[in-house]
């Protein structure tokens, strides 16, 4: 390294001044750059490189691990290929610690030869080994684990009883009341602890009845008698017990002859005396009767534990519930423990996987690959078999996920600013292979400088591909081409439609397409919607005959002989069912419209005429007639109407073409507002905050201090909403057809004032707007983003 011209040696770990300046530890990887690190590569390069394994599975200190459990971890940075892993694992720290034994691996996993043992702790640690001929070797953490008990506990067990005395009802038998926090020894205070019966005309045997959740295979119950303080005096326990069980609630089988139980000794810290065996009985409810007990008419119980050992599938992978789930899934679950084979069922059917008439795989292990359709709920069970056993076959549970709407093909999120040759390079004009150096190709993608991909106008996320067309000089074409690195297979998952949302710029002209491997589609939407500066949203029909289960390359071009301009393009999907297109809403609660068609009548039919105070129409190039304010004093009043609702109580939906004038402000900007109250300064509507932020308020939802962060106002025309969900109390505001601010609140603060509604202005305050304005709507109820789209086309 070359540092200010210097010729002397570049040292690591010594400086070579003296014999005490000297570097006391390890140094992994030492890296030197002769260009200025932006701050990804600095992450990339400080990376910790890590010579030991690390991450195990199961994680250090894991519980209720399956006995047939594989270990794997993360190996170290230089173990090799062949016989780099050493795999200690046994009961005994000291052994694995001191390197006992030990099996030698090639891969980062190692499933034990036998079974382990149940609910018994296990250490293991992987020592990496260096190739040869150096075979350094890293010695490893010690971890550990705990495998699966033989039998778990039954939670949620429901109680019922013959009768029961104030305070002491059957349910504190099961809901762990009196027990300490181990939940193995329990008190001797009964009251609201423990359950007591209660003698009420004749005396007959008092019973407890307990109801599980399913049946269950039974192993054990546990019994913690009557321990009352003074048990030993009155006998209030159990002692000659009649057990039955039932899978139905209806037909009951005797467990063996009377069982005893052993009394309690009524005092604090009792643990449980008596342990019943069930032997594998399958139940869902368990009655105790009482034939005798140790002294008294009366009989109590503290509580009892039922424990079974687990034959049903369980723990689903993907899980229950499950939203976005890969259509290419991997089904997998932890099996019963008695299963030979598995009866897996799914289906979008619900009631046909509840039925079993759903269609069904059969499978040998806990798990299976399927691909699915995308935008779809399934539902699944796991049937556990085994025909040696009774029963042979125990019914899972019905589990359900969702598939997501759509597959990504690029959302443009993945390009990035850095420049070759550093590795991690990712331009989106790299990608998207443009007419740079071809005379014939007159697009550009991406922008001259940092950010390359555009980062103010987007659809979602936080960038959006710009593609700069000119059919001029030579160029009879502008487009440009991705190439997947990998084969797509458009024509799996059930998918119809290739979606792609595009947002132009005034002035555009030209014919916007895309090639799917070389074919050619056209857009077939509004002529003019190229130069809608509106997300539109372009919904492209995969039945044109593309080979698309090997799609290679997708194009999007602008055709014309002589089109300039720019076209933004994001948020390229595929769809089994395509995303909502415009939709007309109508004149369904259309409450006032004014389409300042040189007047500011209400074109709903509502009678809520404006009257201008000021102000002038005039006409534009893009959106023809509009009216044009000054800011100064030049407003739109509108007289109070009830059907004209801003408050937390209403549904409202207020719509806006707007072209603002960017300058500096000393006060806020009203666009469309109305006074809350008489004398109040402060109005709902949308506002543009000094630092040109749209803002949008109703009732007490949003304030000065929650100016959205969103883009800024500037003199382009956009598309600007506002929407106030009063059943939810949301309120959002939306930008060219995108969302950029969500607020809740459930505090009312009702519009008590009759004040006019103001177009161009808050009234009680020179916040007057300075622009233009059109096609301002205001409906009483929450249009659909399909309606929103269809009214900013308008």
């Amino acid at each position: 390294a070359n540092m200010a011209g210097a010729t002397t040696q570049f040292r690591i770990a010594n400086t070579g001044w003296s014999s005490g300046e000297q570097w006391d530890g390890i140094l992994f990887g030492v890296a030197i750059s002769n260009v200025k690190l932006d701050p990804d590569s600095f992450a990339l390069l400080t990376a910790p490189v890590l010579p030991a394994a690390s991450g195990p599975n199961p994680a250090n200190g894991a519980t209720d691990v399956p006995r047939d459990v594989t270990l794997s971890w993360m190996p170290g940075e230089f173990a090799p290929a062949l016989n780099g892993h050493r795999v200690y694992l046994g009961e005994s720290f000291g052994d694995v610690d001191d390197g006992v034994g030990g099996v030698t691996l090639s891969a980062a996993s190692y499933t034990p030869a036998q079974r382990l043992a149940f609910e018994t702790t296990y250490y293991w640690r992987v020592d990496e080994v260096n190739a040869p001929p150096d075979s350094t070797v890293f010695k490893g953490d010690v971890w550990s684990f705990t495998t699966e008990p033989f039998a778990y506990a039954i939670d949620n067990v429901i109680a019922t009883a013959s009768s029961s005395s104030p305070g002491k009802d059957p349910e504190n038998t099961v809901n762990g009341s009196g027990l300490d926090d181990r939940g193995l020894l329990h008190g001797n205070v009964s009251q609201d602890t423990m359950w007591l019966s209660r003698v009420v005309g004749s005396v007959e045997p008092a019973w407890i009845e307990f109801e599980f959740d399913q049946v269950y295979k039974l192993h054990e119950l546990w019994v913690w008698n009557s321990n009352d303080g003074f048990e030993q005096a009155v006998g209030f326990g159990f002692k000659d017990v009649t057990i039955e069980y039932s899978v139905d609630g209806a037909n009951y089988t005797t467990l063996g002859t009377t069982h005893e139980f052993a009394q309690a000794p009524g005092t604090s810290g009792y643990s449980h005396n008596t342990t019943v065996d069930f032997g594998g009985a399958s139940a869902k409810y368990v009655k105790l009767t009482a034939n005798s007990n140790w002294a008294s008419t009366l009989s109590g119980l503290s509580e009892v534990r039922f424990f079974y050992t687990p034959v049903s599938a369980r723990e689903p992978s993907p899980d229950s519930g499950a939203i976005d789930v890969d259509p290419d899934v991997t089904f997998a679950w932890r099996a019963g423990r008695e299963a030979a084979t598995h009866d897996v069922y799914v289906s979008i059917d619900e009631q046909a996987v509840i039925d079993g008439i759903a269609p069904v795989m059969t499978v040998t292990d806990a798990g299976y690959n399927s691909a699915l359709d995308l935008a779809s709920t399934y539902y699944w069970r796991v049937d556990e078999v085994n025909e040696a056993e009774t029963p042979s076959i125990w019914q899972g549970d019905i589990w359900s996920f969702s598939t997501p709407e759509y597959l990504v093909v690029d959302d443009f999120e993945s390009y990035n600013d850095i420049d070759p040759p550093d590795p991690q390079s990712h331009r989106i004009f790299e990608s998207w292979i443009d007419g740079f150096g071809i005379p014939t190709n007159g697009a550009l993608v991406g922008n001259d400088l940092p950010p390359y991909a555009e980062t103010g106008t987007v659809h979602s996320g936080r960038q959006s591909m710009p593609l700069f067309y000119s059919n001029t000089g030579g160029a009879n074409y502008s487009e440009a081409t991705r190439t997947f690195a990998t084969l797509q297979d458009w024509n799996n998952y059930g998918i119809q439609t290739l979606g792609l949302w595009f947002h132009g710029t005034p002035g555009n002209t030209g014919q916007l397409y895309v090639k799917i491997n070389g074919l050619k589609v056209l857009y077939d939407g509004d002529a003019d919607a190229l130069a809608r500066p509106l997300w539109t949203l372009w919904k492209i029909d995969l039945s044109v005959g593309a080979n698309l289960q090997s799609v290679t390359t997708l194009t999007v071009g602008v055709d014309s002989a002589t089109a300039a301009g720019t076209v933004y393009v994001d948020d390229i999907a595929l769809y089994r069912i395509a995303p909502q297109g415009p939709q007309s809403p109508g004149t369904d609660n259309l409450v006032a419209y004014y389409a300042m068609e040189n007047n500011t009548r209400d074109g709903s039919g509502a009678g809520n005429d404006g009257v201008l105070v000021d102000g002038r129409f005039a006409q534009d190039a893009y959106r023809g007639t509009v009216l044009v304010v000054d800011g100064i004093d030049d407003v739109v009043q509108v007289p109070h109407s009830a059907s004209i609702g801003f408050n937390d109580a209403t549904n409202l939906t207020l719509t806006l073409w707007a072209q603002p004038t960017k300058l500096p402000r000393l006060t806020w900007t009203g666009v469309i507002t109305k006074n809350r109250d008489v004398g109040a300064n402060s109005a709902y509507g949308i506002w543009i905050s000094t630092s040109n932020q749209w803002h949008f308020r109703v009732g007490s939802t949003s304030g000065n201090a929650n100016v959205p962060a969103a883009p800024g106002a500037t003199q382009e025309w956009h598309f600007v909403v506002m929407t106030h969900d009063a059943d939810a109390t949301t309120l959002r505001g939306y930008l060219d057809g995108r969302m950029i601010y969500e607020n809740t609140s459930s505090d009312p603060a009702p519009l008590t004032a009759e004040s006019p509604l103001w177009i161009g202005g808050a009234q009680g305050v020179t916040e007057y707007y300075p622009g233009t304005l059109d096609e301002v709507r205001i409906y009483n109820r929450v249009l659909s983003s399909g309606e929103m789209s269809f009214v900013g086309a308008q």
